[in-house]
């Protein structure tokens, strides 16, 4: 039987597991996002993550109680070690590199906005 303990100490873990990946996710957007559109991609990011929360409750809800909790829980994490496992094999996620230190953004020339860092043209200091 898992006790008040136990669950404080899983409570913790998931608790730096889940800072750890907001630190390295935040800081990727920063790097790679253009100033002048970081607004619109954290925006689109935080809709696509929240958004169909409540249509995962009801069918996990609606799956668990017609074949348990167990193979529910089993099947996703399976599934997110999946997804995980799937996300590695884009060359650009498998060999990201950081971009050079003071790297400057080239001002927007009228045309569309470039939201991604490697859109940019380099500047002369």
């Amino acid at each position: 039987m898992i006790v008040v303990w136990q669950l404080a100490l899983l409570a913790g873990l998931w608790g730096l597991g889940i800072e750890a990946f907001q630190v390295v996710w935040d800081t990727s957007l920063q790097e790679l996002v253009r100033p002048e559109a970081l607004g619109r991609v954290s925006a689109l990011d935080h809709i696509g993550s929240l958004a169909l929360l409540p249509v995962s409750f009801a069918v996990v809800g609606a799956v668990a109680d017609r074949t348990g909790a167990r193979p529910v829980f089993a099947l996703a994490g399976l599934g997110a070690a999946a997804l995980m496992c799937v996300g590695f094999l884009v060359p650009g996620v498998r060999d990201y590199r950081a971009p050079a230190a003071g790297a400057g953004a080239a001002e927007p020339s009228g045309g569309p906005l470039p939201m991604l860092a490697a859109d940019r043209e380099p500047t002369a200091r």
